[in-house]
């Protein structure tokens, strides 16, 4: 599968690179298409949501000191407290939790926004104890 990457301009859309120019000329005139729309992400904003993350490693409150052995498993737990993870029933019949993936082909940018909104609220309410504005201020002055 070719993808064609476009931008919205002034009301149409737009090719991204000459590559997406071509394929885009390439398409049969009066032939209908179906396309699958979904928006780039940004490794900006991917990057802050591991910053955010060290963050709150750094910063742990002393009772949670123990409880988590390296900042994956930290990492573990908040994607499932934000609703990001899947089960399955192991042979013996127990339920097992798992983080789905975060990865740049797993989840648009509109998926990675919802995402990382509830990754801030989580935090705020479990892990750091500070206003939501100054913690996203704090960030924004940190990682851009």
């Amino acid at each position: 599968m070719k993808y064609i990457n476009l931008t919205k301009r002034d009301g149409s859309l737009i090719p991204e690179t000459e590559e997406d120019a071509i394929l885009l000329e390439k398409m049969a005139q009066n032939a209908t298409w179906c396309f699958s729309v979904h928006r780039e992400r940004n490794a900006k904003h991917h990057r802050k949501f591991f910053s955010l993350l060290k963050l709150v490693w750094d910063n742990l409150p002393e009772v949670l000191d123990d409880h988590y052995p390296d900042i994956e498993h930290l990492r573990a737990e908040i994607t499932m407290k934000a609703g990001h993870f899947t089960t399955f029933t192991t042979t013996k019949g127990e339920k097992v939790y798992l983080p789905k993936s975060i990865a740049f082909d797993k989840m648009d940018q509109t998926e990675f926004d919802q995402f990382y909104s509830k990754v801030v609220d989580i935090i705020l309410k479990h892990y750091l104890p500070v206003e939501r504005e100054d913690l996203l201020e704090f960030l924004i002055g940190e990682y851009g």
